[in-house]
């Protein structure tokens, strides 16, 4: 009888595909639930299927859950707890909510993450993913240039910029970005063909898109694997990247691909493409076959332990998990209000972030301490609280107040002052109104 294993994933990936080797990976010995969770709705998909349950395993990839709140909220429970993080997404080390996660084994596909990760003390291993090579590739037409946006920042025009000294005769463009993420035009006086595509219902019919040009360009600044500009390598494709992880950790700049300093970028210096394309694809099969070698290390590390007594952290929430749940709440709200500190000293105003968002009417739940600051500082701006929701206090000086019984009027916020519990809160306001909700936490610190 297999062992049950609590996956919860990023929901992107659910498109992406990007992390079905892992999930396809653990299946062979586990049975798998699956969560996912929107960092853009704040919705976690599939968590009701998990209440009450008790998991040999539990492996968040990407994703931090509370592990508090888990146990607090959804009575779930685990034997053994792995995380992956990824680089480009790490919430920074001296985050509160790392503090739950010392006791996890720590997976990385970053060699940069794996050492600052152990540096802090943390259970961290490292094995680098290499994609399968591509059968039958055609080398394609080195003034030619696929990019795969994601972000904004990285577009049509920095490749343009950056093959200033090697023009290009074609462009082609695949558009799907990121959430809240924007396409550029090229700028004027371009003369380089542009084609275009979306996604496509069969992957084969991107990667003969991709073969029809020698160059890539990598999608984003950062990388917690990299699934794009790998298997672009694994397709014999130059690949044009930042220089910062995971690109810096696979391309060997002028050898295997390009490395550029996106702050300050120049127009490369091209040599011979078609070496560096044969380069790239000698290493990405060589590198498969040590993955195929050291993949089963995920699954040792995941075992291990596993059978033993429920982990230290887990059963410290489990006895105590009131004390923990506070001195950790203690810790968030006091990282909050350091870091809403600097903003003012900064100059910076959080009536800002309201305005750019077209958020001019709003509510704010919660009116202790966080949420008579957030008045204080709106309170002569140009951002009109309407109410506040507080079933706590009775009156307010010049606010209307009313409880978490009362009808919603229609704002275009509701701005949630006790992020800690933002979640739980956040279910309740939903059953009441379908208004916009978010926590103080993703404004003063997204």
């Amino acid at each position: 009888m297999k062992k049950k294993l609590l996956y919860w994933g990023h929901d992107f990936h659910k498109k992406t595909k990007s992390t079905a080797f892992l999930i396809e990976m653990l299946s062979e010995k586990y049975d798998v639930d699956l969560i996912t969770f929107d960092p853009y709705k704040k919705i976690n998909y599939g968590i009701e299927m998990a209440e009450g349950k008790a998991y040999d395993v539990l492996v968040c990839f990407q994703i931090m859950p509370r592990l508090a709140w888990l146990l607090r909220k959804w009575r779930i429970s685990y034997k053994k707890g792995v995380f992956f993080p990824m680089y480009d997404s790490m919430i920074p080390l001296a985050e509160t909510s790392w503090l739950e996660y010392l006791d996890f084994t720590i997976i990385n596909f970053s060699k940069t993450l794996h050492e600052n990760l152990l540096e802090k003390g943390f259970n961290s291993y490292y094995v680098q993913y290499f994609p399968k090579p591509a059968e039958n590739i055609k080398w394609g037409n080195d003034k030619s240039l696929f990019i795969w946006q994601r972000k904004t920042n990285i577009n049509i025009n920095t490749a343009l910029s950056l093959c200033a000294k090697n023009p290009l005769e074609k462009i082609h463009l695949h558009k799907t970005l990121d959430p809240f993420e924007e396409v550029h035009a090229p700028e004027p006086n371009y003369d380089t063909a542009v084609t275009y595509s979306e996604w496509f219902d069969e992957p084969r019919q991107l990667y003969n898109i991709m073969m029809e040009s020698s160059l890539y360009l990598a999608p984003r600044l950062r990388e917690g694997i990299g699934m794009g500009f790998l298997e672009a390598m694994a397709m014999g494709r130059c690949v044009i990247a930042p220089n910062n992880p995971t690109m810096n950790e696979y391309i060997e700049n002028g050898v295997t691909g390009y490395l550029y300093d996106f702050d300050e970028p120049k127009a490369i210096n091209f040599g011979d493409i078609r070496a560096i394309q044969e380069k790239a694809y000698e290493y990405i099969a060589a590198g498969y076959e040590k993955w195929q070698r050291q993949k089963a290390n995920i699954l040792y590390w995941i075992e291990e332990k596993t059978d033993n007594a429920p982990s230290q952290i887990t059963t410290l929430l489990s006895e105590f998990g009131e004390t923990i749940y506070s001195e950790n709440k203690f810790r968030a709200y006091f990282s909050l209000l350091s870091r809403w500190l600097i903003l003012k000293n900064s100059n910076r105003k959080l009536s800002d972030f309201f305005i750019q968002n077209n958020y001019l009417n709003i509510a704010i739940y919660g009116m202790g301490e966080i949420g008579e600051r957030l008045s204080e500082e709106l309170k002569d701006s140009k951002v009109n609280i309407c109410y506040a929701i507080d079933s706590n206090i009775k009156s307010h000086p010049w606010l209307r107040v009313i409880s978490l019984n009362d009808p919603f009027p229609k704002v275009d916020l509701i701005v949630v002052t006790p992020f800690y519990e933002f979640e739980l809160i956040k279910e309740k306001l939903l059953e009441k109104s379908e208004m916009e909700i978010i926590s103080i936490n993703d404004i003063i610190m997204p």
